[in-house]
């Protein structure tokens, strides 16, 4: 028997004819289609044959085709034997399709002979061919697979002439493989994930450590600088060595408030960025810190050497306010109780402008 196998593929893909199946089957081949970035592309064709066989007489058959929508498209079908299936050329028969439905990912084939005289006798051949159209490509070191499948025995069966389900048929698919080849491409990326000072509101001369979490958000081992300033002064500056990708590191830093104005400053931990590094907005954290002043008492929140209403005010404009509150103020925090409250201003009271 002269059969024909309908196989024209895009460059770049490796079909794997596999062994025929145990009968009865509807399979699929080729088996596998491996495709790669490096060779195939978007808008790229590949073409497929549905194939059939019983051990048995058979009078009907119907194939139902199922594929991803999101990786193919079906560009063309047709029957291998023109008018019908190279299977049962030479039969009157009375074929379907193959009917393409791109929304549900479906082809659909079917083929009857016709009056009751005429049988298929246990015998295999192909039933249509399917150009498949990619519609989708991987990125760098992804891979789209999916099944081009026949896996349903409602859709896809063989009749006997007695129009009964001939029982057992295996129903095969084959697997397409879209790689994106190689790894991922190298990616740069250093950060700073946080800046948290021991103390937010220091006296002058203390010494308060600066805890400043680096983080390494691309794809190889990183070594980098950090810096920490305060006001644009700086504090100090640690390397970040060999931090593998994906990693965190905790860099502390120690700061020595002597001679430190009092006032409000900024704490700026930078990361030096890297070569191609991909996102340098995020290689800058800040917290704030107000230092106060040594001669002052803790009830001097300004840090201005004396105890007034600028100090009170601040008070009363944290009055209420705890840890995460919206108002919430540490400085304000006079006893240290965690909440604002009329003990706090209590105490300032005693304070008055005391130098």
């Amino acid at each position: 028997m002269v059969v024909l196998l309908v196989c024209a593929v895009v460059l770049g893909v490796m079909p794997i004819i596999r062994a025929q199946p145990a009968l009865p089957a509807i399979w699929v081949e080729p088996a596998t289609l491996n495709f790669d970035i490096a060779t195939a592309h978007v808008g790229d064709k590949f073409n497929v044959t549905v194939w059939a066989g019983t051990t048995s007489d058979v009078f009907t058959y119907q194939v139902k085709v199922s594929f991803n929508v999101t990786h193919l498209t079906v560009a063309r079908a047709a029957y291998t034997g023109g008018t019908g299936s190279q299977w049962w050329k030479g039969h009157s028969t009375f074929p379907i399709g193959p009917n393409i439905d791109n929304t549900k990912g479906t082809v659909v084939a079917g083929e009857t002979l016709l009056g009751g005289a005429d049988v298929v006798h246990a015998s295999n051949g192909s039933i249509c061919w399917i150009e498949f159209q990619i519609i989708a490509a991987p990125t760098a070191g992804n891979t789209l697979t999916s099944l081009i499948d026949t896996n349903s025995p409602d859709d896809s069966y063989l009749l006997s002439p007695d129009l009964g389900t001939i029982a057992d048929v295996t129903l095969g698919h084959a697997t397409y493989v879209f790689s994106g080849g190689g790894p991922p491409p190298t990616r740069h990326d250093v950060a700073i994930v946080s800046v948290t000072p021991s103390n937010d509101h220091p006296k002058q001369n203390d010494t308060i450590s600066i805890d400043v979490v680096a983080t390494n958000n691309g794809t190889v081992i990183e070594t980098f600088d950090v810096n920490v300033t305060y006001g644009g002064t700086l504090i100090g500056t640690q390397t970040a060595t060999a931090l593998a990708a994906g990693a965190n590191m905790t860099l502390p830093f120690n700061w020595n408030t002597t001679g430190v104005t009092p006032a409000q400053y900024t704490i700026t931990a930078t990361a030096t960025a890297v070569l191609g590094d991909a996102d340098p907005s995020n290689n800058v954290k800040t917290a704030t810190v107000r230092v106060l002043s040594s001669a002052g008492p803790v009830t001097d929140v300004n840090g201005d050497g004396k105890v007034d209403m600028k100090d009170i005010g601040i008070v009363g404009k944290a009055f209420g306010e705890g840890p995460g509150d919206p108002r919430w103020n540490p400085v304000a925090d006079v006893n240290g109780d965690e909440v604002v409250n009329l003990l706090d201003i209590a105490l300032m009271s005693k304070d008055f402008r005391m130098a």
